[in-house]
Formats: C-alpha cells, structure tokens, sequence
C-alpha cells in the first residue's frame, strides 16, 4: 500500500507530464544571414506576405516594357540595333585593339571591325553567324585562355552582359578583363538592373513593363514566365560598384539613361506589391521610384594609378 507522499509524489509528476503535453513549443528562431544586395533581391521575392491576388496583367492599360519597334527578329533588325549600340558607346576605334566580351551573334563587334585594328569577339557559345562574319581584323573565340593570346585591349565592352552571369561570377570576370587592359585601355559597361522597366527579359513572353517586379517566383512559374537575367540586382548603384571595387578597377564615368517619370499606372496596391516583392517593404516610396526609372547604368572604368 503506497503512503500518502508516495501518491502525492506521482500526482505532481503527472500534473508535469501534462503540461508538457498541452504547451506547444516556441517556434525556432530565424537564421539570420547577412546578404549582399543581389542576394537579397531573391531572399526578398520568396517572403511569405498576403500580397493578395495576381495583379491583372492583361489589362489594356498596363504599359508595355518595350515599343514594337524595339523588338529585334530578324538580321535588319539585328544589325540596326549593333549601330546603334556603337553610336551609344561613342567609342573612339581608330587604331585601337577591341575586345567585345559576351559578343553574341557578333553584330556588334563586325560593326566596329570597320573601323578599328582588331576586334576579337568572345562568349561561350560560337554561333553558326561567326562563320560568315569572321575577317582580317574580326576573329572571334568561345575559348576565354586564348583571348588573352590576343591582347592587351584598348578598350573591353561588356554590353548587357553582367546582369545574365551566375552569382559569384562578376568579381572573378571584371579581375580578369582588368589584367587584359594596355596602358591606359578602359572597359565600357552597360548594365541592365532587374529593377529595370523590362529588367526580366520577359517581354518576349507578355510585354508588360515591370511584371517581373509584380510577380513572386511561383507565380511567374504560374503563368510560364521564365526570366533571362541570372542575377536580380535590386540595389543597382551599390552593387555593381561594389563589384568595380573588389575586382580592383576604378570609376572613371557613370551614366544613369533613365525615364521620365514613373507611370501612374503603378501607384496604390500595384507599387505595394511591387515594394515589398522586390524590397521586402525596406524601401521608401520614392527611393524605389527613383531605383525603378534607371533602365541602365553606362560605366567607364579603369585601372587605378599606381
């Protein structure tokens, strides 16, 4: 026969028991993980916040990201537009040695072979145009060891190049290019940011300016939106810099080619679900008018003096 403390004894330790059955754990604490710009972008998209329905994108209202005009089908279209590349470049090519890195088809660099001593053209993947393009002071490679074989460079173009290469890539890449420049050679770059009016390259798909702001990632996979651009810059200025300054060149110029104004379509719940998407709320109204109407940033950059 127990005694009455042993009783007691098992009582309170069932009381215990309970409680412990009928408290819910705490939840566990978020990681906190410091992140670059860039990355932040893509942490932010993923944010489990109401944003409520999908935006009704096929209203005829919604701006598009680009005039017709400015779409590029066929080799007229391809050729105009690599004039007007080299007029906005406004490169000085007489007597100079040119690397057009990430050259495409080619266009580009076969427009400024008319001019310049050499022109090498390189990116990954050599398409069958290089073929018919390729002359005296025209070669181009899609083996990046023998570029160096034919430098140093005067001038180096990036042209909408480092907004589609992979995370991790953009220091390492611009180091390189940095040791290929002759004495007093220059890199032009010119980014394309992902806050861009048509920064996802989605266009081609449903041409509606900054859609690929208003849409999280499962809901671009919803509609079948599949966007270019690798890396989703979301703080331009700041980050492209910033990568400048690791790969140890510096800023000679810098041109923003901005629009107007930011259409009044996007205002009221459309801009909200835009901020917090692309920002996670962490930016001002204005501040983000202001990120979302640089289409572009136009770079010069150099090695420093020493």
């Amino acid at each position: 026969m127990p005694t009455v403390q042993e009783v007691l004894a098992r009582i309170a330790a069932d009381v215990e028991l309970l409680k412990r059955l009928l408290t819910p754990e705490p939840p566990a604490e978020a990681e906190t993980v410091e992140a670059t710009p860039a990355e932040a972008g893509k942490r932010q998209r993923r944010a489990a916040v109401d944003l409520g329905p999908i935006p009704n994108y096929q209203d005829e209202a919604w701006p598009a990201a680009l005039s017709p005009t400015q779409f590029v089908h066929n080799e007229a279209a391809k050729q105009y537009r690599a004039y007007q590349i080299v007029d906005t470049i406004a490169l000085p090519t007489e007597d100079k040695t040119i690397l057009d890195f990430g050259c495409g088809e080619g266009h580009v660099a076969a427009t400024l072979a008319e001019e310049a001593v050499k022109i090498v053209g390189y990116d990954k993947v050599r398409p069958d145009s290089w073929d018919t393009m390729s002359k005296g002071n025209l070669i181009f490679l899609s083996d990046f060891q023998q570029v160096a074989q034919h430098g140093p460079f005067d001038i180096i173009i990036l042209f909408d190049v480092l907004d589609h290469m992979a995370e991790g890539q953009h220091v390492e890449t611009l180091t390189k290019l940095g040791k290929l420049l002759a004495d007093g050679g220059k890199i032009f770059i010119r980014t394309h940011p992902w806050t861009a009016r048509h920064g996802g390259h989605v266009y081609e798909q449903i041409n509606k300016a900054y859609l690929h702001l208003a849409l999280t990632d499962v809901e671009m996979e919803t509609l079948g939106l599949k966007p270019e651009t690798a890396i989703r810059v979301v703080h331009p200025m700041a980050t492209y810099e910033q990568w400048f300054k690791q790969a140890g060149l510096e800023v000679e110029s810098k041109q923003p080619v901005r629009g107007d104004d930011l259409d009044s379509y996007f205002s009221g719940p459309l801009f909200e679900r835009i901020s917090q998407i692309t920002w996670g709320g962490k930016v001002d109204a204005d501040r983000a008018k202001k990120i979302m109407l640089n289409h572009f940033f136009d770079y010069w950059l150099k090695r420093p003096a020493h």
